[in-house]
């Protein structure tokens, strides 16, 4: 039996196996010397070295067949980890702890780290939306959307990046949606309170006669004024809990704006006729019917001999027509703007609850919280599979070939080390190389 020992001290893998001879008829003393400050990860045993030549198993191959014949060399608490989302998971997208180191003490606060792996890209900013880009955030992203004691700006201005801040394009979508929410909502208030103040004409008769519908549109769009200037806050502060009582309460505006033009729909519709003869008679009392004969310019109901009130304009032998016809077109007009107001606003608040529901949550590009996924959340056994994938791709792409070399010129190979350059291998024989070869990508050249 020939011991063979291969050190292996390129970029920072070193690896040592110690194997059976491959051919003892040959009797090709191959002696393996370690180079300086080596040390030694990984001995394999003369029976693993079958396992460790095997083809590597995905991401890292590109056949899918060598997946499931490594599968039974899989410790079993590897095996019972396939479920998880973590083995394919990208590097790029793991914390910001994992790519950067804690500035010194005593440094200038610039607010970054010092870069663990050069290279390594951070998720989140204004690209976190473009293709292939990552979406966790790092730590100095433009749009951290927490305040923490810290000034910001409400408008586009300069972030704690010292770059200027970006709206995303659902926060703009978002922050014209509701300007045309409260617009329409404080149109609506203020017309319900000039009726109220009795700026317009036939102001008293809609009091008098309409108090329900224009009590259910006061209602009605005082809440979805709320509901506006509540929704500015969470847009500007970038609030994602806001933002979601904000669309939740755009669904209860909805009901409340619908329901003052169902009824007005309602009662003009049907029967309108019989419902102003019984409003008339028993709804209405003096007072009541005083304030229609004069906004009407009437007097009584058919005739000022039927159910009238007296006035100064008023009286037995007044001249002026009864209020019945003159009553019913002013309700028919009033009810149809009512429905027509309420119903035509519908599409656009349709739209302003779509709008809510599909960019309240990318008022920033970071997505979601920022949080790595409990499904990719790296835990012991995702670790010891993916460095055992990682082991299988090295020790078939580096490991199989240094022995074949060593086996061929009888000789022993020396790594990197502290005599030459990371990433280069020798291949001596009788205190000579006789083969170099370099790391250059994922492959190795001599």
């Amino acid at each position: 039996m020939i011991g063979e020992r291969v050190f292996l001290a390129g970029t920072s893998l070193h690896l040592s196996v110690q194997a059976l001879a491959l051919q003892e008829s040959r009797r090709a003393h191959v002696k393996l010397v370690p180079p300086h400050g080596a040390r030694i990860l990984t001995v394999a045993t003369p029976q693993q070295l079958h396992v460790f030549t095997r083809a590597p198993n995905a991401p890292f191959a590109a056949r899918q067949g060598s997946a499931s014949s490594s599968s039974s060399s899989r410790p079993p608490s590897v095996a019972g980890s396939v479920t998880s989302l973590a083995h394919n998971y990208l590097p790029a997208k793991f914390s910001s702890s994992l790519v950067t180191r804690r500035k010194p003490k005593g440094a200038r606060s610039s607010g970054k780290g010092v870069p663990r792996i050069p290279g390594f890209a951070r998720g989140g900013g204004v690209d976190a939306f473009g293709a292939g880009a990552d979406r966790i955030p790092g730590e100095r992203d433009e749009d951290e959307d927490d305040w923490g004691g810290r000034s910001r700006s409400l408008f586009a201005g300069v972030g704690r990046a010292g770059k200027r801040v970006r709206w995303t394009r659902f926060k703009v979508i978002l922050f014209a949606a509701n300007l045309v929410l409260i617009s329409y909502a404080l149109a609506s208030l203020i017309t319900l309170l000039l009726v109220y103040f009795r700026v317009f004409r036939v102001s008293a008769v809609l009091l008098t006669a309409n108090s329900t519908e224009l009590l259910l549109s006061t209602l009605a769009s005082s809440f979805l004024c709320f509901v506006g200037l509540l929704g500015f806050p969470g847009i500007l502060l970038n609030n994602r809990p806001f933002l979601a009582v904000y669309t939740f309460f755009l669904w209860i505006g909805f009901g409340l704006m619908v329901v003052p033009g169902y009824l007005a729909y309602k009662r003009r519709n049907l029967n309108l006729d019989g419902k102003i003869n019984q409003q008339w008679s028993r709804e209405l009392g003096a007072e009541d019917r005083l304030i229609i004969q004069g906004a009407l310019q009437c007097c009584g109901y058919f005739s000022p001999f039927v159910e009238a009130t007296l006035s100064a304009t008023c009286y037995s032998r007044s001249v002026l027509p009864g209020c019945k016809s003159q009553f019913l077109a002013f309700e028919r007009l009033a009810l149809e703007r009512f429905y027509t107001f309420s119903f035509g606003l519908v599409p656009v608040h349709i739209g302003v609850i779509v709008c809510a529901l599909l960019c309240s949550n990318h008022v920033t590009y970071r997505f979601g919280k920022g949080m790595m996924p409990r499904a990719y959340r790296l835990k012991q056994e995702d670790v010891a599979l993916i460095v055992d994938r990682y082991a299988r791709h090295v020790s078939r792409r580096v490991l199989f070939p240094l022995l074949t070399v060593a086996q061929s010129t009888g000789g022993a190979i020396r790594g990197g080390g502290g005599f030459s350059n990371p990433g280069e291998i020798f291949v001596w024989r009788q205190q000579r190389p006789v083969v170099f070869i370099r790391h250059v990508g994922e492959r190795f050249e001599h």
